[in-house]
């Protein structure tokens, strides 16, 4: 993939009952990316589908309950001292790895930093 990877999570996010992969992969140019690794029958893992301008961390989980992951993205840190704002995205899935996302939501820095640690850390699968 190239870049900088710093995050994993397994889940499966297609339906097929095989644990899917994904990553966040900063790419030339600092673009922020999510790179999704479905998973195979045989054990292996399927070349890397990117979701693009993902964000600089994510979480897994079943955000509005339909019964599959979705992602949260998170473009952090900002420094409040100079006025700019953090932002989040919820990229809901359709059930066949196919994300649409929703608006981005701006936050502190800060703030934003605590909900996505509070939600990587989450052990229960299903975000409430």
């Amino acid at each position: 993939m190239g870049g900088q990877e710093s995050q994993i999570a397994v889940g499966d996010f297609d339906g097929d009952g095989l644990a899917d992969v994904v990553t966040n992969a900063i790419a030339s140019g600092f673009s922020p990316n999510l790179a999704i690794f479905r998973g195979q029958r045989d054990g292996t893992l399927a070349t890397a589908k990117f979701i693009n301008g993902a964000g600089t961390a994510f979480a897994v989980g079943d955000v509005n309950g339909d019964g599959t992951n979705d992602i949260i993205t998170a473009l952090y840190p900002a420094s409040a001292s100079s006025g700019s704002t953090s932002s989040f995205t919820i990229l809901l899935n359709d059930g066949k790895s196919n994300f649409a996302p929703g608006s981005p939501v701006s936050s502190l820095g800060l703030i934003l930093g605590q909900l996505c640690w509070r939600i990587s850390w989450a052990r229960d699968e299903t975000i409430s």
